[in-house]
């Protein structure tokens, strides 16, 4: 009898630290309005592109804008069951602690994707079982709010894979100048792989010297599977086979000294609404020859030449 009351006791007091938890979490709807920063590209007059300016170099895709060989790839390395589960993968979890049990140390985590989207935009860095607790309840609230594909864009297009690209269409771009919906098998588990570690795991960081972390055969599945020893799906056909090499663009969209006398300037900060942080095209009343002239020396005569199109 005694062992009833102290049962029944302790799931009340569970039962309310949960509500506590709960009543205590942030505004999740938030997301729904939420804009990252993107890249804003600088045209000149006559159409040529200028320069590109950000705080986090992003261009935001649509989930439909995105192969879905990125899907199966982040599925299967991150969150196998994320079709299936509500947020939180409970399988994972025991899985996980009996594999942590087992060797007597933290082998593997248990966080879904919908799990490292509320640690990313709502929490803090903390190791503690109240801010794990809360990021469960957290990742339950937004399965509930938004949709799976949803929660993939927002993830896709947020997180950071190495060399300063922000978001799955900067990747693309930086490491395979490609649209994110042309990116094969391989190429997508590479970029996957690098979201633990991406300045660690970015060929575009390494030293000079150390081979890259991951050189796979993309024109077969089988390839994806050997980029960074994770497995993807057999959804798709294959693509094309060749030694998979990431190959960044030549030159710059950051012709330095016009954006310095830009800034120096104050043109950029005079655009409605700060132009380095709309992430739209804005288009400068300028010739075309006006990043050659600003590398010479000669002055181009801003503001006064400044018109923006918004």
């Amino acid at each position: 009898m005694s062992f009833l009351i102290l049962a029944v006791g302790a799931v009340l007091t569970l039962e309310q630290i949960v509500r506590d938890l709960e009543d205590s979490l942030p505004d999740t709807q938030r997301l729904a309005r939420y804009r990252p920063p993107e890249t804003t590209r600088i045209y000149s007059r006559d159409g040529v592109l200028i320069a590109a300016v950000a705080r986090q170099d992003r261009t935001c895709r649509k989930l439909s804008e995105i192969s879905p060989h990125v899907v199966d790839a982040l599925t299967a390395a991150e969150d196998t069951r994320f079709y299936q589960h509500r947020g939180v993968d409970v399988p994972g979890v025991l899985r996980a602690l009996r594999a942590n049990l087992r060797h007597g140390q933290v082998e593997q985590g248990a966080s879904t994707v919908t799990m490292q989207l509320a640690r990313h935009f709502f929490l803090d860095q903390e190791q503690s079982l109240e801010r794990k607790a809360r990021e469960a309840l957290l990742a339950l609230k937004l399965d509930r709010e938004f949709t799976k594909d949803r929660l993939l864009e927002l993830y896709l297009n947020e997180m950071y894979f190495g060399a300063g690209a922000y978001g799955i269409a900067s990747a693309a771009s930086r490491y395979f100048q490609r649209s994110p919906d042309r990116l094969t098998p391989a190429q997508s588990a590479l970029l996957v792989g690098m979201l633990q570690a991406p300045t660690a795991l970015s060929p575009l960081c390494r030293s000079p010297g150390l081979p890259p972390p991951a050189v796979v055969d993309s024109g077969s599945n089988e390839g994806a599977r050997l980029a960074y020893r994770r497995p993807v799906s057999n959804r798709g056909s294959p693509g094309q086979g060749h030694a998979l090499r990431p190959t960044p663009a030549r030159g710059s969209l950051h012709p330095v000294p016009l954006l310095h006398r830009l800034r120096d300037s104050r043109a950029l900060e005079a655009l409605p609404g700060g132009v380095a942080l709309r992430g739209r095209a804005s288009r400068l009343h300028l010739s075309r020859r006006a990043p050659a002239e600003a590398g010479r020396g000669s002055s181009p005569a801003l503001p006064g030449h400044l018109r923006a199109v918004l």
